[in-house]
């Protein structure tokens, strides 16, 4: 069955058992076989359009925060892949992107009654939290060690969002400002 927002993302031959959360589901179905890469969208020219669009949030990111410029082996590595859920079937509990420096969520839509995602900054014995209600097509750009989640959505229609990211060590990045 098509998605309603994304032309060609598709859930055909996504078998899900009792229980099983869909996002977690497709995300398989995407790096089963891939070597690396996203087997399932990598040769998509919308998913290159996307890695590119990525690159470009964490190049000036890095340049803004580092004065440093993103190497090409650094960009060639980004890594990306779709969440999907709806009917209340999208929940994911708080975690971090260990083994890179910044990542990366892109909203083709989101519907009404999405649940927000949730980012918090536990350095220095506190917690400081912050809640992003994107706008359909808004990238939100954050370093990996960030936890972060979406509670349960309330929507019958279904939500997708993009994520990548660009890897490294979270040390890299352990010293920036964040406003949450």
């Amino acid at each position: 069955m098509a998605v309603d927002g994304f032309k060609g993302l598709e859930l055909e031959g996504v078998e899900l058992k009792a229980g099983e959360n869909v996002g977690d589901r497709y995300y398989q179905k995407q790096v089963e076989g891939g070597g690396g890469r996203n087997a399932l969208f990598e040769e998509s020219p919308v998913f290159q359009s996307l890695k590119l669009a990525s690159l470009s949030a964490f190049s000036s990111t890095y340049l803004q925060f580092f004065n440093s410029p993103i190497t090409p082996s650094e960009a060639s590595a980004v890594f990306c892949w779709a969440t999907v859920g709806g009917n209340s079937a999208l929940f994911h509990p708080p975690h971090t992107h260990k083994n890179s420096r910044l990542s990366a969520v892109y909203y083709p839509t989101f519907p009404e009654g999405s649940s927000p995602l949730t980012l918090m900054d536990k350095r220095g014995g506190m917690e400081n939290s912050f809640d992003v209600l994107p706008e359909p097509g808004e990238m939100v750009v954050f370093p990996s060690w960030v936890q972060h989640y979406v509670a349960p959505c309330e929507t019958e229609e279904w939500r997708v969002s993009w994520s990548c990211n660009l890897p490294g060590e979270w040390e890299d990045t352990a010293d920036m400002n964040l406003e949450l």
